[in-house]
């Protein structure tokens, strides 16, 4: 995030189709140095090995979960 200072924070949107499934945001006061590159860490291991090992998959989630505010769209959770 140092590189993009005016950047308040960073919104994502996970889509099937056009069905939105989850949105997480990330503010900027939540992200500190250290966490920011440990997030770029896990979610580049889940990019590259994720498939292989689906816990790599698990670990992404759980962290977001941890660091940002998220919802989940509740058709495509469990019940």
């Amino acid at each position: 995030l140092e590189d993009f200072p005016g950047l308040a924070g960073v919104r994502v949107t996970t889509r099937v189709g056009t069905a939105q499934v989850a949105t997480a945001l990330l503010a900027r006061e939540d992200m500190p140095d250290i966490l920011w590159r440990r997030s770029l860490n896990i979610a580049g291991k889940a990019r590259r090995d994720g498939t292989q090992q689906m816990t790599l998959l698990e670990d992404l989630v759980d962290w977001g979960e941890s660091h940002t505010e998220f919802e989940y769209n509740p058709r495509f959770t469990r019940r």
